[in-house]
């Protein structure tokens, strides 16, 4: 980073180019084809198809990528939350993370009550529809995988793992917590 770009912050917003796009489209086909094939349902709540929300996750986590400056991952190893082969999306800082993303301007942060704690370290949230994202903030797995927020999305018949938005870090935040976290547990 040169002196003029400044830290990816909440609110930041990504675009994806034509040829982006056109990649998160064909990533999209081939990793849907592939989960299906491989038995991985897509438990999704809402009337879109398999198809449209693999674009939107595909894309999410590319806009997520590009904003934090991060090399893509285009395996089509199939990942499965409730088998434990979810290995989060990309790494940053050294931190496994899961993009999470949501069409809703107002949508929360959520995981699935089989989400099986291991490798994910932090979860992220982008808001938007394809091909515009924006960044909303993180959320270490610890602090989102508990009993107590567990609960009901409209429409959902199981329940999820839930955080609003404003309990979402900006990634100086979560840098200083993992940092206290360090310091109190003697890792640091």
């Amino acid at each position: 980073m040169n002196g003029n770009e400044k830290s990816p912050g909440i609110g930041d917003v990504v675009k994806l180019s034509v040829e982006e796009q056109a990649i998160a489209i064909r990533h999209a086909k081939k990793k849907s084809a592939s989960s299906r094939k491989n038995g991985i349902r897509n438990c999704r709540i809402s009337d879109r198809s398999d198809l449209e929300i693999e674009l939107e996750g595909v894309a999410s986590e590319l806009a997520f990528e590009k904003l934090f400056n991060l090399f893509p991952d285009f395996s089509l190893d199939p990942k499965s939350s409730a088998n434990g082969t979810d290995k989060g999306d990309c790494v940053w800082l050294g931190l496994t993370v899961d993009v999470k993303s949501t069409t809703h301007p107002n949508g929360r942060l959520t995981a699935r009550s089989w989400t099986k704690r291991g490798s994910v370290r932090v979860y992220a949230l982008m808001v938007g529809e394809f091909p515009e994202y924006e960044f909303r903030g993180f959320m270490l797995a610890e602090d989102l995988l508990r009993k107590e927020r567990l609960n009901y999305l409209p429409r959902s018949s199981s329940q999820c793992y839930i955080a609003e938005q404003r309990e979402l870090l900006c990634p100086n935040a979560l840098l200083e917590l993992l940092r206290l976290v360090a310091i109190k547990s003697g890792t640091d």
